[in-house]
């Protein structure tokens, strides 16, 4: 039965992911197809560009919900758990070999970003949902990376080259915590109700690492892009154009 629960959790995940918000955002909001403009990506920062920031912004904050909504609701579990003394959270958080799973919830969302059913598995390039994520599993940690994407667009104009520094930024920094600062005050960063299990830290950085590995894969065309000196600057189109 345990099973069970734990697989219907991938299951919603994968769907939940696979939710095109670009797609649905521009359809509702400018009746356009934001697939046919721009960059033809559904993700937040092609949707920035043709609907501008504000709906850009609203998709980027829904994708990151995408991955961090199973997250939440399974630390929320085991919250209840410790509070009323349940199982109800352990359950659907950890395999019958005590090795914590949750943070693959938030992987399998991303995938469903990448790969979603809805679109013939042709999705985004998985920053958001992977933020979103991140977010849920270490707050501090994905705050710092939203940081370094900042900072790395306002200085070059290159909101890929962003990315890939806030992903690189977030899982060197929780390798580095995990490896080196983990046995200290755990909870204060993570809000973990096990502070002394490796299992967890193996399992979260796999999990991030993993999350940075499809990040740069789906990075490919801007990483030559930007060797090449061809990237194109983040910049807002005029959405005008597109109504």
């Amino acid at each position: 039965m345990q099973y069970l629960y734990i697989i219907l959790l991938l299951i919603i995940s994968y769907l939940l992911g696979s939710i095109p918000f670009g797609l649905v955002i521009g359809k509702v909001f400018k009746n356009i197809d934001i697939r046919e403009h721009g960059s033809k990506n559904t993700g937040a920062t092609n949707t920035s560009r043709v609907l501008g920031l504000g709906l850009g912004s609203l998709v980027f904050f829904l994708d990151a919900l995408k991955g961090a909504f199973i997250i939440i609701i399974v630390r929320l579990l085991i919250l209840f758990d410790v509070q009323f003394g349940l199982q109800v959270g352990q359950i659907v958080a950890s395999s019958t070999i005590t090795i914590p799973i949750y943070a693959l919830y938030g992987l399998v969302a991303v995938l469903g970003h990448v790969f979603p059913i809805f679109l013939k598995f042709k999705g985004g390039k998985a920053v958001a949902t992977s933020v979103g994520a991140l977010l849920a599993l270490a707050p501090i940690i994905g705050i710092l990376g939203i940081l370094v994407f900042y900072i790395i667009l306002k200085m070059t104009g290159f909101a890929s080259l962003g990315s890939l520094f806030g992903a690189f930024t977030s899982l060197v920094t929780l390798i580095i915590y995990d490896l080196f600062m983990g046995k200290l005050d755990y909870g204060v960063l993570y809000f973990e109700y096990n502070s002394a299990n490796w299992a967890i830290y193996s399992v979260e950085i796999v999990s991030v690492i993993l999350y940075v590995a499809i990040i740069f894969l789906r990075h490919r065309s801007n990483i030559d892009k930007l060797a090449q000196g061809t990237e194109s600057r983040f910049e807002f189109v005029d959405n005008e154009d597109d109504n």
